[in-house]
């Protein structure tokens, strides 16, 4: 394939990915992708290394994130793309997510030692930084807790069980609203897994810039609905794999991709708004 192929959407060990930086890029440049964006979950703590790092390998990196919102109560995940990782205004905004986030693991601790499975976050939080449920249901395993992440989910910390604690998510309207606030693209993030059409209604009326029409392991067949819902907007069509590793070993990183002129779109962007930072 001659083509340049770039995947938006993936995740490293800075939120529920099981690879480092470095391992992503070594895995993009074996597969002869032309370039990458880590969009961790609610931090861009990834790009204090991946930044400097990228200049190794044959790779372009663009800054990405998804941010975990709601609409109307329903859970919705936003994609940013084309923002400078030095914004302080962006960096304000996610120390909060931040701060909600560790509040609610600090919840789901006090109930696994109400369960009988003591875990000290603390020292998680020493030896990985960002925590999320992958990261406690990893310990929960360590301990002999339970036999695989899955059980971790499945009795305990996944949706709807005994010491499950629901986010914080901040509305889609005010995620978008700060979005372009730092001049940044909004997307709307895999709406091929959103089955609520009332949701997905409500969601194409709201002002995102585009929304991640090429997604995961999902056949064409399934993309050409986004395609043109995406068209007759005329937003943008982004695409990634949402690889995680181990998490989700069926999904490939390059799994989905999209063209040089959508990642330059967002590219240049990126490029502005960090000349921009420069002479501020």
């Amino acid at each position: 394939m001659n083509e340049n192929r770039y995947d938006l959407h993936c995740h490293s060990v800075y939120s529920d990915g099981t690879k480092t930086v470095t391992e992503l890029f070594e895995i993009a440049t074996s597969l002869k992708l032309a370039g990458i964006s880590i969009t961790d979950h609610d931090t861009i703590k990834a790009y204090d290394e991946a930044i400097g790092k990228v200049q190794d390998y044959p790779l372009k990196l663009l800054p990405g994130i998804e941010i975990s919102s709601a609409l109307n109560g329903l859970s919705v995940h936003v994609l940013a793309y084309g923002f400078s990782p030095n914004d302080p205004l962006l960096n304000r905004f996610i120390e909060n997510l931040q701060k909600e986030r560790w509040a609610r693991n600090l919840k789901i601790i006090a109930k696994l030692k109400e369960a009988n499975m003591p875990l000290d976050l603390n020292k998680l939080k020493e030896d990985i930084g960002v925590i999320g449920r992958p990261h406690i249901a990893s310990a929960m395993l360590k301990l002999g807790y339970v036999k695989s992440i899955r059980e971790a989910f499945n009795e305990y910390i996944g949706e709807g069980q005994k010491c499950f604690v629901p986010g914080f998510r901040p509305e889609v309207p005010e995620v978008l609203e700060f979005l372009h606030k730092v001049r940044a693209f909004g997307i709307i993030a895999h709406p091929h897994l959103i089955k609520n059409n009332r949701l997905v209604k409500e969601l194409l009326s709201q002002p995102f810039d585009g929304l991640e029409a090429y997604y995961a392991h999902f056949p064409s067949k399934d993309e050409k609905k986004w395609v043109r819902l995406a068209d007759n907007r005329d937003w943008i069509k982004t695409g990634g794999s949402d690889f995680h590793g181990e998490i989700k070993p069926y999904i490939s990183l390059g799994g989905s991709w999209v063209r040089e002129d959508t990642f330059q779109l967002l590219y240049q962007r990126y490029l502005e708004n960090e000349r921009l930072q420069a002479i501020k």
